[in-house]
């Protein structure tokens, strides 16, 4: 038997700990399942939901030539092949060739496997008004800010 709970002071709890607004399955999940939930939720905000994407394909992955469907929505449902894996570059990255409904893609993945002398750029931390996030590769050759930002 669960104890009684105040359902509001929970939910700001909860909110402070993820830092941003919950639902109530949310909610609900967090106090039924204390422990889990954060880190549940924490994934989803890394990479969205996957709740769709079967539990083999989720942890093994696709092996080439195997191809699987997805339903991302009511009516929507993605079919995906897996052609091919390149071989590791140098900065440690490989191109993953795919098939998304039919239509040929690749994708430049980072390989956590491989080793590499290339070093991970520190990106702009969510929440920080002093990151500015930058939406392709480039060097900042010179910063223009009020001494009061720095």
């Amino acid at each position: 038997m669960l104890e009684p709970v105040e359902f509001e002071v929970e939910r700001e709890k909860l909110e402070e700990k993820v830092g941003h607004k919950i639902d109530d399955k949310a909610l609900i999940s967090y106090i039924l399942y204390p422990h889990v939930y954060p880190e549940l939720d924490q994934h989803c905000q890394l990479y969205s939901d996957t709740s769709f994407i079967s539990t083999p394909i989720f942890f093994y992955g696709l092996e080439p030539g195997q191809e699987t469907s997805l339903d991302i929505q009511a009516g929507k449902t993605l079919i995906i092949k897996l052609n091919a894996i390149g071989k590791v570059q140098g900065d440690g990255t490989r191109q993953v060739y795919f098939e998304l409904n039919g239509n040929a893609r690749s994708v430049t993945v980072r390989d956590f496997s491989a080793a590499t002398d290339e070093k991970e750029r520190v990106k702009a931390e969510k929440g920080n008004a002093k990151h500015l996030g930058a939406p392709c590769r480039a060097g900042c050759s010179r910063s223009r800010s009020r001494p009061e930002m720095r």
